[in-house]
């Protein structure tokens, strides 16, 4: 055989009973030692673990349009200008003036039309929780798991529906496709601000469904990372801060998960260090 797959196999023998015994050993104890942080966070570590939470649904999005009424108003302001001088009398020039009222506010000037896009979207959070039970409690932020309507409408947006975004801007820049005016820098960011804002205003998330992940495993430093994933049943969620941000989530199936250490605050008195 083949000495450098023998080497390797040996390795990851090595890499999994070194896991198993940390896994399946008590934690750290520090007899007679006075409990610092590190220490803390040494003897918990088994019980802490990171969770994933993905947000699957449709996003539809009303089509924006500049209504008719809407362009002679522009139109009305233009004209006032062009007469006052203020704009010079031809058509380059009246041109360019609308534009530039269109992307300077262009959010002023939308209109949602009777047609939808829709995109089926994908997107995820991140967070740490605490095994507080062997049998697979998991204390976390109820934000991880329950993300408020309007910062999830933002995730989508920004992670979901980019391609979306960047195409209604693209389409509103060709109405200048001749070169009439110079867009700049502060135009253009203004301009997807705006055609953002417009798909946040109306936005609706539909057949929306929320998955939590939880990861548990062992980091072993040159070796290999043991992980393996559970999923996670939400039993109770709170209100995200200023609420109470508290969620308690469960795996099921197991019976002997490593857990965090918990204090009773029956042993707390006025003046004590607590590490929360």
């Amino acid at each position: 055989m083949n000495q450098r797959l023998v080497f390797e196999g040996l390795k990851r023998f090595i890499a999994i009973l070194i896991a198993s015994l940390i896994l399946f050993s008590p934690g750290t104890v520090y007899a007679g030692e006075e409990m610092d942080t590190r220490m803390i966070a040494d003897v918990n570590k088994p019980g802490v673990v990171m969770l994933q939470t993905i947000y699957s649904g449709t996003v539809v999005i009303p089509e924006f349009t500049v209504t008719e009424m809407t362009m002679n108003h522009i139109y009305d302001k233009v004209l006032d200008r062009v007469l006052s001088g203020e704009v010079a009398y031809d058509e380059r020039a009246i041109y360019s003036e609308i534009l530039m009222m269109l992307f300077e506010k262009p959010v002023e000037y939308f209109t949602p039309t009777g047609t939808s896009l829709t995109v089926d979207a994908q997107v995820g959070a991140m967070g740490t929780g605490f095994v507080v039970t062997p049998d697979g409690y998991i204390v976390t932020n109820a934000h991880v798991v329950a993300t408020p309507e309007e910062d999830l409408k933002n995730t989508f947006l920004q992670f979901g529906l980019s391609e979306m975004l960047n195409q209604s801007v693209h389409d509103l820049l060709a109405l200048n496709e001749s070169g009439y005016i110079t867009v700049t820098e502060e135009m253009l960011m203004n301009i997807q601000y705006s055609i953002a804002q417009f798909y946040l205003n109306h936005m609706k998330i539909e057949n929306l469904q929320t998955s939590v992940y939880a990861a548990l495993g062992v980091n072993i430093p040159g070796l290999q990372n043991i992980q393996k994933s559970y999923t996670c049943d939400i039993k109770k969620v709170g209100e995200p801060a200023p609420g109470k941000d508290v969620a308690v989530l469960k795996i099921e199936g197991n019976d002997n998960l490593m857990t965090v250490s918990l204090g009773d605050d029956t042993d707390i008195q006025t003046g004590d260090t607590v590490f929360v």
